[in-house]
Parts: structure tokens; sequence; C-alpha cells
């Protein structure tokens, strides 16, 4: 038996061995039915979980729309976002305009370096709702961090004013001045002051108005970071402190319909959003509010103060959870919370490049084309070319 054992040994341990790998092999196969089984009965009848989100947030109940979508429903969105890009008549064609780089002089002197995409022109097609957007850059980033999105909304058939805010970028000069300016060296003031960019801005878009390429009254905002603060204070001046009409009845303000924050936060420079967003406008206390959209990445360092301000703007608004019907759910939220668990992006991240598939179809659709161009018949484009005096009498 000794002097065979070397000869038995290998052979022992290959059969062993092989018993080892059939018996798990085995195991393997029984596990992954066990779960293919498990997932058809879960999912049997049930839409499925949205690319974007997960499982956690779909089943979520709360007071506003928590973004349910399934994967039939994404391309639904995506086609409606797109149109110029896929028109349903081939023999439509449609031209889009090259970025343009402008500089506009602010009431204050600041030269503000901004690039605008204006919306494109289809010849044939029936005329559809044009919207303007401001895109406003986190604080201490420049204007190309939202390029990507404002070409995006480009192609889907609006307009798009990207600036440089002031002292960011190549806004840092001011007519008649020798130094430059920098953001990192402003004060209290001079940060507020960066709301006459955001109205700079808004009057160059009242210019494409007149001409008739979109309709400043479905006005859009989308900031990111630390300029929510901005974008949330200037949305408020736009509508209560400029005067609606001029003594010649032009209207002139009350034209945001929609504002997209990404990974808000509460302060910039020592000022604070939280008094704002507790106005009716924003919290819909006394009646309808602006439709808003918050998202974030759930594993960026701002996470919490971002939700902390999706639950505050939520908590008055009409708690939709117990509408069965995901369209007519849609349609009475006017708030919708975006938190990326599934992916390790900052909302910044997502916002320079599409990140995650379908993902800026899939906002853009829920906030601007639902809350905005769905009711665009309620705002319909009306000049705001000062009258003559002949007009007048």
């Amino acid at each position: 038996m000794n002097s065979n054992a070397p000869y038995c040994r290998p052979w022992v341990t290959a059969f062993l061995m092989s018993i080892g790998m059939l018996t798990m092999m085995a195991l393997c196969s029984r596990q992954l039915a066990a779960q293919v089984e498990s997932r058809q009965k879960t999912t049997e009848g049930k839409p499925q979980p949205a690319n974007p989100l997960t499982d956690a947030q779909q089943q979520t109940q709360t007071r506003a729309e928590t973004v349910p979508q399934t994967p039939s429903n994404q391309q639904e969105s995506k086609k409606q976002i797109q149109r110029p890009d896929n028109p349903k008549d081939p023999k439509k064609k449609v031209e889009i305009p090259a970025p343009e780089n402008l500089i506009l002089d602010t009431d204050d002197g600041v030269r503000l370096k901004c690039t605008y995409f204006a919306p494109p022109k289809t010849e044939g097609a029936e005329p559809k709702p044009v919207l303007p957007f401001i895109l406003l850059h986190d604080w201490d980033g420049d204007r190309r961090q939202l390029l990507g999105y404002a070409s995006f909304l480009q192609r889907a058939g609006h307009a798009a004013i990207v600036p440089d805010l002031r002292g960011h970028g190549e806004s840092i000069e001011v007519t008649g001045a020798a130094k430059t300016i920098d953001f990192r060296k402003f004060r209290k003031s001079d940060v507020m002051s960066a709301q006459k960019d955001i109205e700079r801005c808004k009057k160059f878009l009242v210019q494409q108005h007149n001409k008739g390429d979109l309709n400043v009254d479905l006005l859009c905002l989308v900031a990111v970071g630390e300029t929510s603060v901005l974008a949330v204070q200037w949305t408020l001046n736009d509508w209560f402190a400029f005067p609606a009409k001029n003594p010649q009845g032009i209207k002139q303000g009350q034209d945001v319909k929609a504002l997209m924050l990404i990974s808000p936060v509460r302060k910039l420079a020592g000022i604070s959003m939280i008094p704002n967003l507790s106005h009716p406008m924003f919290s819909g206390a006394n009646g309808p509010a602006m439709p808003m959209l918050v998202m974030w990445g759930a594993s960026e360092e701002s996470a919490k103060e971002s939700e902390a301000i999706a639950e505050m703007l939520e908590k008055s608004r009409p708690n939709v959870s117990g509408i069965e019907n995901p369209s007519e759910r849609t349609e009475q939220a006017t708030f919708f919370r975006v938190p990326i668990e599934k992916y390790r992006f900052s909302g910044l991240e997502m916002m320079e490049r599409e990140r995650v598939e379908n993902l800026w179809p899939y906002v853009s659709n829920l906030l601007f084309e639902k809350k905005v161009i769905a009711h665009a018949k309620d705002f319909p484009w009306v000049s705001r070319e000062p009258k003559s005096d002949e007009d007048q009498e």
C-alpha cells in the first residue's frame, strides 16, 4: 500500500476536485434559477425601475413626485424632448445654429462673456413653443460646466444662454476699470450683485423674444451648487421686486415658469436661501407653487444639504403619492426630487456630461415639457417692443 500511494494520490486528488467543481456548479445553477424565479414573481405585472434610480427610491412614498419611470416611458420621454433630432416628417429640414459667443454689458459695467444657443430652425414644421433657458454654473466654476446641457436643450428645440458670472471664467473685465475682478475676493454685496448678470441675460432673451425666436414668458432657470442661492433670490425679484407692468403696459417680470436646482446648498457667502424658500411662491403654502426639480448625487459632500432643501420644498406641496396613475400623478405634482444613488457622480458631474443614460431627457421632460410646455397656451407670445407715441395715441 505504501509503495503505491504516490501513484494513487494524483488520481484521487483529481477525482475529488472534479466532484467539488460539479457540486459548486450545481449549487450556482440552483441559486441563479431561484433569483430569476424570484425576480419574475416580483416584477410580474409591474413596471421596471428607471435606469437612474434605485429600487428603494421607487418604493418610497413622498409628498411630491418621486420620479418613477419605466423603460417604455423612458423612450417616450426621449422622443418628446428630442424633437429636432427625430422629426416625424423626414421632408422637414432642421437647421441647428452654431453656438454664439457674446459680450453683454451689465448695468454696473461688467463685461459679461456668454455663449448663446439659438433655437433650431425647422422648415415646414408646425410652430412649437420655444423655451428660453438661463443656465448658471457653480460659484467656483465657469460656463463650460453647462455647455453640453445647453446643446442638448438646443437640440430639443429650445434656446439657452450660459454666462460666465462676474469674476468667473472670462467675465473679469469692468468698463473703465484698470483691474480685473475675481470672485474669490468678493464681499457679500459683490456676490449679490451677480443677480445683475442674470437680469442682463434675460434682457438679451427679451430681444430674441421680440424677434419671434422664443417666448420669454416661458423662462426656465437651471442653477448648480451655491449659485442656486442666487437663482432663488433672482426668481423672487423677477416676480415681486420688479413691476409686472411698466407705464406703457409692457410686461417686464413674472416670467420664470420653472426652476431646476442641481446639488443646491443652503448658503452662498453667508447668504441663506432658506428664508426665500419659505415664500409661498416656492412652498405652495397658499396656492399653486412654481414647478421645481432638485437633483443631486447621493454620494457627494453636499448630499445632506440638498436632501434637506428638497424635503423643505415638498413639505407643503400637494401630496400626490396616493395617485396610482403615473401620468396623473406627474400632472398633479409641482415638485420633483431626483437623488441619484446608483452612480457615484456629483450633480455637477452629471450636468457637465451626460454620464447617466437618459437622465437629461428624463429630468427635462419631467419638469420643462410636462410643467411648462404643457401649459404654454396660457402664456401666449406678446411683443415687448416699446410702443411709439403714435401707437399710444
